[in-house]
């Protein structure tokens, strides 16, 4: 991922006279690879805020990641205002790209980590039907994990 984010660096930089759509795309996983969250959801804030719908997007992504790592640090307040974050973000951008299914994953996960598990389970369906693939598919199996791992980790801070 440090060479995906080196690579997407020097892209970025050689960016001049690019589509701005294009741009905001590498810039959103530049943030994403290099490990930025805080900076993937400030960026949609301000895509969205200059009439960029995709920003949302990204504000879900980072959001969801904010609300895990708040989890990992004992923080579960932090982490369910974060999964609140991403949830509303998330339903912003599928009222208007219905058909992404990668979306659908992180909005489960927002989701779960705001302790919907019946509503992550419904957006995962959506998913795996979107992709073609089955429920039991990693990338669901995974989204499932971390949500589970994190919110374990609110669960062991209270014993």
């Amino acid at each position: 991922t440090l060479k995906a984010a080196r690579l997407l660096k020097d892209l970025l930089r050689r960016s001049a006279g690019v589509d701005p759509v294009w741009k905001n795309a590498w810039r959103n996983e530049y943030f994403w690879f290099s490990g930025q969250a805080y900076k993937q959801w400030s960026f949609g804030r301000t895509l969205v805020k200059n009439g960029f719908s995709s920003g949302y997007y990204s504000m879900g992504v980072g959001a969801v990641i904010l609300s895990k790592q708040a989890f990992a640090s004992g923080r579960p307040r932090k982490g369910e205002a974060w999964a609140m974050q991403a949830i509303s973000a998330w339903r912003s951008y599928l009222d208007q790209k219905k058909n992404y299914y990668n979306a659908y994953v992180w909005f489960a996960q927002a989701l779960g980590l705001a302790g919907h598990s019946t509503k992550m389970e419904k957006a995962l369906r959506k998913a795996a039907k979107l992709s073609g693939r089955p429920l039991n598919y990693i990338e669901f199996t995974n989204a499932r994990k971390d949500v589970a791992n994190a919110l374990a980790l609110v669960v062991k801070a209270r014993f």
